[in-house]
């Protein structure tokens, strides 16, 4: 509804995690949209981003690290790993991160740590009382079972208002939907807390002036 196409690739495998295929699943999937003769036509080669939940978001990344073309970076809940730890310092594009309350399904909120390391602009928020399930919709028995929480359709809600707003604002310089990217809107948003580890972020990003 916001003029985004969206490649949602299958994972090879959703229990073992390999970031150099997934990764690159992630770029295939990327590459195919846009020479894809239904696709491409509507298809921006020029406005590039990746996102991913949990071992998505390490291999979002890991995308970001080897494809020089990806303009953003979206990460909800990611997992904690070394390895995308060490590629976010070579990732300078702006970065949105939302994470949920520490729980069994957010390996603790450690993935912050992949977060802190990004070396361009970066956005982080949490939510009080929030859970992994949130970034479902709809959400499933299988969330609420494995990660012993429920979905709240509120904070899917938040979290895609701010998702939208961070693509919007960086990748279509539009001026309405700037406020919610650490800026006067958020902090006036009492239903999330900012990251102490944003920053870099100024509005009108560089690229939109």
């Amino acid at each position: 509804s916001h003029g985004f196409v969206v490649v949602s690739p299958n994972a090879r495998n959703n229990v073992i995690t390999k970031l150099d295929d997934d990764s690159g699943d992630m770029v295939a999937a990327i590459d195919w949209a846009i020479a894809n003769e239904i696709v491409g036509p509507r298809v921006d080669a020029t406005r590039k981003a990746v996102a991913g939940v949990t071992s998505g978001g390490s291999a979002a990344v890991a995308a970001a690290s080897r494809e020089q073309s990806i303009r953003a970076v979206v990460l909800w809940d990611t997992e904690k790993s070394t390895v995308a730890e060490t590629l976010a310092g070579n990732v300078s594009v702006p970065v949105l991160a939302y994470f949920s309350d520490a729980n069994n399904c957010n390996g603790s909120g450690s993935g912050i740590a992949t977060f802190q390391q990004f070396i361009g602009p970066r956005f982080g928020f949490k939510m009080a009382g929030s859970h992994f399930c949130d970034v479902e919709n709809p959400s499933d028995n299988a969330c609420a079972i494995l990660c012993a929480g429920l979905a709240d359709s509120g904070r899917f809600n938040r979290i895609a208002r701010y998702t939208v707003a961070f693509l919007e604002s960086y990748l279509k310089c539009e001026p309405t939907t700037m406020g919610y990217v650490n800026g006067d809107l958020a902090k006036a948003d009492s239903t999330i807390q900012i990251l102490p580890d944003t920053k870099g972020i100024t509005m009108p990003p560089a690229s939109c002036v």
